[in-house]
């Protein structure tokens, strides 16, 4: 995610790839952000480099402290939606992530998909969200490709 503030303004955010061309992935997608107020004199080069090591990401391996995390988001759950769902994925997660999409199998074989701003060692574990206008498809599909079912887990969440 590339961020630009300015004060008195929104905050913008916009997704670059990963890759040498995300500087001008910024530059384009924030042109008109920069040109919508006074103009100043700007660089069309970046005025820094940064350095930065980003760990490689992994999900917490399926020990007594994910299923217990599991278990304990699967009650907040059920407690948002007021039902037993018949089967809950999660994207495979790491006990320290920010965020964690849910696909949930209602008891008529519906499907909805929820998010949750996360935080292991708080309680509540979610502030719980819904995704807007985005594809719920592909959400489901992103959830689907690392699923981490939650429930049932041999008649028990995991």
């Amino acid at each position: 995610m590339v961020y630009v503030f300015r004060e008195g303004e929104r905050l913008l955010a916009n997704s670059c790839p990963v890759d040498a061309n995300w500087t001008i992935c910024a530059q384009q997608s924030f042109a008109s952000f920069s040109h919508s107020k006074k103009q100043e004199s700007y660089s069309a080069e970046p005025t820094c480099d940064l350095v930065v090591n980003v760990p490689k990401w992994s999900p917490t391996p399926n020990g007594p402290r994910k299923r217990e995390v599991a278990s304990r988001v699967l009650h907040e759950l059920i407690e948002l939606t007021g039902s037993a769902p018949r089967a809950v994925f999660v994207r495979d997660f790491n006990v320290n992530d920010p965020e964690l999409q849910f696909l949930i199998v209602g008891a008529n074989a519906d499907e909805t998909v929820q998010g949750c701003h996360f935080d292991a060692d708080l309680h509540p574990l979610c502030i719980w969200h819904l995704f807007g206008q985005s594809p719920v498809k592909q959400i489901k599909k992103e959830i689907m490709a690392t699923p981490y079912k939650i429930f049932p887990r041999n008649g028990s969440p995991q």
